[in-house]
C-alpha cells in the first residue's frame, strides 16, 4: 500500500502510544495516539509504503517512511514512532509500544541552500504494516 500524498509527519516516543496497537489493528480497533507529538517541518517528496509477503518462516511485512526534513533534532537513544496526516485526511502510525521498534537512518546534506537540498533526509523502516489510526493532533 502507498499513500495517497502525505500532508503532515508527527514523531513521538513510542513509550506514549497505547500498549498492543497492532492487535487492536488485526480486531478492525483504531488506535488513539495522544500524547506529546512533534510536528516535524517537512520537505516536499515524503514518501510512505508498506508491504507483505510470505517465506518459508512466515508472514514479513516492512513499512518504509521516508522525508526531510528541519528543525528534527533526532535522538537515537530513543525509540521513535511516527504518525502520518495523508492527502485524504487519514492517519497512519509507523511504530508500536512493544518490539520490534522502527529503525531510522539519517543522511546530512550539508549542500549550500541555494542548491534546496540542505537539511536531513529521514529513512524510517518497521517489521510491520501502516496502523490506521485516530491522533489528537497539535493545533496552531
Amino acid at each position: 500500500m502507498e499513500l495517497p500524498g502525505i500532508t503532515s509527519i508527527y514523531a513521538l516516543p513510542v513509550a506514549s502510544l497505547p500498549a498492543y496497537v497492532r492487535e487492536m489493528s488485526l480486531v478492525g480497533i483504531r488506535p488513539l495516539v495522544a500524547g506529546s507529538l512533534i510536528p516535524l517541518f517537512v520537505g516536499p517528496g515524503a514518501t510512505a509504503s508498506d508491504e507483505c509477503g510470505q517465506t518459508p518462516e512466515g508472514a514479513t511485512a516492512k513499512t518504509t517512511l521516508s522525508f526531510s526534513a528541519s528543525g528534527f533534532n533526532f535522538n537515537p537513544a530513543e525509540e521513535t514512532a511516527f504518525v502520518i496526516l495523508a492527502a485524504d485526511e487519514r492517519l497512519w502510525l509507523v511504530g508500536a509500544k512493544e518490539p520490534p521498534f522502527p529503525k531510522v537512518k539519517v543522511k546530512s546534506d550539508l549542500s549550500t541552500p541555494a542548491d534546496g537540498k540542505a537539511g536531513k533526509t529521514f529513512t524510517v523502516e518497521w517489521a510491520s504494516r501502516m496502523i490506521e489510526c485516530d491522533a489528537l493532533l497539535p493545533s496552531f
